[in-house]
């Protein structure tokens, strides 16, 4: 959900800077919904995913904290009355619970690191890290441990995530047109993907040294 949000993010803000206003807005954002969707397949996961990210755009956007929230209701519940079996899906209850920690701690924190960080940055990193704080619960209880390092490794990510998947989406759309500056973009996203899993390869010893079973 939050890849959608940043996406969502980038193509609105976008319109909006080139002019677009009114209902051609939401229409925007649907494309590239729908576009993220055909890119990445259309499968439950990615359905979920852009489901809850519009969601969590709708709610960090003009419809407010509040708003977020009801539209999450409805959302979750519309998706679980389709498959009720969603209920007992640990990676839809992950979902949600990113998706509802981006509307009640995403502003905040972005508010916050907008003092001293450019605003683009600031919601970068405050949006990875509401999501990953809403799910340590469901994630400790999945796995039986506790990670020490999880939030200081999603800290150290978080400024690569909006440019890996912006620049992966871009080159994406680029490359059958331009080769050159796909394979640019493709570069770009290609960093920001290398310390993404740098991060990640050298928390994995600390998170198992560090873990602790309730």
């Amino acid at each position: 959900g939050a890849n959608v949000a940043i996406v969502l993010a980038a193509v609105m803000g976008s319109a909006r800077a080139v002019g677009v206003r009114g209902y051609a807005l939401p229409v925007a954002g649907a494309a590239a919904v729908v576009g993220f969707v055909l890119l990445a397949r259309p499968q439950p996961s990615v359905l979920r995913a852009a489901a809850m990210g519009l969601v969590a755009l709708a709610g960090l956007s003009a419809g407010g904290r509040r708003r977020g929230l009801a539209a999450l209701s409805v959302a979750v519940l519309a998706l679980v009355l389709v498959d009720p079996f969603l209920g007992q899906s640990a990676g839809f209850a992950l979902s949600v619970l990113a998706t509802g920690g981006i509307l009640v701690l995403g502003p905040v924190w972005t508010q916050a690191g907008a003092t001293w960080l450019p605003r683009p940055l600031a919601v970068a990193c405050a949006v990875p890290l509401a999501a990953q704080v809403a799910c340590t619960p469901i994630v400790a209880g999945l796995s039986s441990q506790l990670s020490l390092v999880s939030l200081p490794a999603n800290l150290l990510v978080a400024p690569a995530v909006a440019p890996a998947t912006l620049a992966g989406a871009a080159a994406s759309v680029v490359a059958p047109w331009w080769t050159w500056g796909g394979q640019v973009l493709g570069h770009v996203a290609g960093g920001c993907a290398w310390w993404i899993v740098e991060v990640a390869g050298g928390s994995i010893p600390a998170r198992r040294s560090s873990a602790c079973s309730p």
